[in-house]
Parts: C-alpha cells; sequence; structure tokens
C-alpha cells in the first residue's frame, strides 16, 4: 500500500470519530489506517476496537500509556506502507490531500505549503500559509519548512527514508516532539516536495490538550528541547535566519508560560532556568529583545506575564 496513516491517541475518545471520518473520506483508498491507543482509560481503546471491526483498512495497537513520541514510534515500527503521515485524534485530514501527495511519489518528504487552523476559543478557522515553493533548491525548502511549522503532520515522509537515517522521535520528553523532529529531519530531506493542498485542519487551545494541560516538567522540557536545537542548528544544513528566530521566539513562549505556574517550588525552579538561560532570548533573532530591557524596572517574572498576554492578543482571532 502507498500510506500508512499513523494516530497516537490517549483518551480522546470525544474527537477520534470524526478524524477516522476524515480519513474514510478520501477518495484515495491505498492506505492502512494504524490506530496507537497510548493507555486511555476513557473507553478509547473500546473505540478502536469498533472502528477495526468496522473497516479491514484498520490496525490497532493496545499500549501502556509512553506518550506521544513513543506511540508514534510504535505506529512507525508497524507500518507496512511506502509513506507515513502521523494525525493527532482530534485534528481532521483535508480533502483530496492523499490523492495530492501521491504524485510526489519519490521524495523524501512531501510537504504542504499551508494548514487549516481552528480556533475552539472563538470558533473560526483560518489558513496558515508558508513561503516555500517547489521551484526552491532543497536547502531553503527544507530551512522554511522547519520554520514555517513544527507538526509532523505537515509533511509525509517516505518509510525507508526514515529508517536508513534512523530517525525517531524523542520518547524522554513529553512536549516538542514535532519541533525536535521536523529540525532534525528536514535537513536530511535531498528531495522535499511541495504542495499547495493543505494536509489537515489543526485545532488549537481544545480543553485537555496537551498544550492546555502544561505541567511543570512539560514546560521544562521544552525548554531544553528548544536550547539543545539551538545549540544543533549550525551543524545543520540550513539557512538559519528564520529557524532560529522561530525557535528563539517559542523558547520565549515557553518562558512566558514558566511566569504562570503557581507552585512556588515549581516556580522558583522553572524561573531559576529562564535566567540562567536569558542570552537565548537576547538572539538579535529573538523578538523578546523589544522587552528585555525593561526587565529591571518591572521584574523578569512580571515581563514574561507581560509576554504571555502579548502573545494571547496577536494569536487570537478578534
Amino acid at each position: 500500500m502507498f500510506y500508512s496513516i499513523v494516530i497516537p491517541v490517549y483518551n480522546g475518545k470525544e474527537t477520534l470519530g470524526e478524524t477516522v471520518k476524515s480519513i474514510v473520506r478520501q477518495d484515495f483508498t491505498d492506505y492502512e489506517l494504524i490506530l496507537v491507543d497510548d493507555g486511555s482509560t476513557d473507553g478509547t481503546g473500546e473505540l478502536c476496537d469498533q472502528f477495526e471491526k468496522q473497516y479491514d483498512f484498520i490496525k490497532v495497537i493496545h499500549q501502556k500509556n509512553a506518550y506521544l513520541g513513543a506511540a508514534r514510534n510504535r505506529g512507525l515500527d508497524e507500518a507496512s506502507g511506502k509513506y507515513v503521515y502521523f494525525l493527532d485524534a482530534d485534528d481532521l485530514l483535508c480533502e483530496g490531500i492523499l490523492q495530492a501527495a501521491f504524485f510526489f511519489d519519490g521524495a523524501d518528504v512531501i510537504a504542504s505549503n499551508r494548514f487549516y487552523a481552528y480556533d475552539c476559543r472563538v470558533g473560526k478557522e483560518r489558513v496558515k500559509k508558508g513561503d516555500f515553493d517547489g521551484g526552491m533548491p532543497a536547502k531553503r525548502i527544507n530551512s522554511r519548512l522547519a520554520a514555517f511549522s513544527p507538526y509532523a503532520g505537515q509533511s509525509f515522509y517516505r518509510i525507508a527514508f526514515l529508517r536508513e537515517e534512523g530517525i525517531r522521535f524523542e520518547e524522554e520528553r513529553i512536549n516538542s516532539e514535532d519541533r525536535v523532529w521536523t529540525v532534525r529531519l528536514l535537513h536530511r530531506s535531498r528531495k522535499t516536495a511541495v504542495l499547495e493542498t493543505p494536509c489537515y485542519r489543526y485545532t488549537e487551545h481544545r480543553a485537555g490538550s496537551l498544550m492546555n494541560c502544561m505541567s511543570a516538567d512539560n514546560i521544562l522540557g521544552s525548554l531544553q528541547a528548544l536550547e539543545a536545537l539551538l545549540f544543533d542548528l549550525p551543524s545543520f544544513d540550513y539557512e538559519e535566519g528564520a529557524l532560529r528566530k522561530r525557535i528563539c521566539n517559542e523558547f520565549l513562549s515557553f518562558c512566558a508560560l514558566a511566569a504562570l505556574v503557581r507552585d512556588e517550588a515549581l516556580s522558583k525552579e522553572l524561573m531559576a532556568y529562564v535566567r540562567e538561560h536569558l542570552y537565548i532570548l537576547k538572539d538579535k533573532d529573538c523578538s523578546a529583545r523589544l522587552f528585555l530591557w525593561a526587565r529591571h524596572v518591572i521584574g523578569l517574572k512580571n515581563l514574561l506575564k507581560l509576554c504571555n498576554a502579548v502573545f494571547l492578543h496577536y494569536t487570537t482571532d478578534k
């Protein structure tokens, strides 16, 4: 078969049905769907089994809770298609995308130049579009794609390429897996194809999502992952400017989340880490340079709370 679509799911009973329907509705049918039940406790596992009985192209894997990276790796290990696609259990596959990607058979990565983002808070959808195209050299496409979207669901990946390169998702951290995967993978792609058809509809700010249930451990893990990427960036085959800016600004966003942690002991630990790594926020490509001069006046923690408020203002459709 041509595609292996992998959906890791943990307690996703309320959203998984619509996600599966978005795949079943595709005109292109040469695929398998692998549902990885990552130790769900809300009846999701039983729902997966019902889908397996209903559709002969669905395969279900049940495992103890090991988090997103491990669940994706498990699905990749079981995949038998030529290309793999990773979709989250609360997102939707866009109509016609499987047919569109099929015509670029042979590329290591088949990437979309756009995706839909649906904001649950305001009930609005918008299109996010990158600035890369098929006429660019592979190095520039890879650089701009890595800067545009950290999401694994932005692209189809040739499975032989992943296995030859030994590319896996990190399993130690339980957040920022997508960003680490994207940056470390794309620079190895020798041929990246570009689609104008959007891959998926991404759901933002959904209650119960990982980003909305962010713990202190998640925040610290994300900060450490971004720090590691910045350290490794010069060794990758990228045009660094836009990618460095994106990673620095994501680092700032997690610093802002650190300032909102209420537990006093955990807050002190996180803020100590932030203070030790302020040099990242001083990077010439980081938007935080405009704010950091004020930290001596209002204090670092208040400054980061202000940054968080600014982010919320500019990322919410009115």
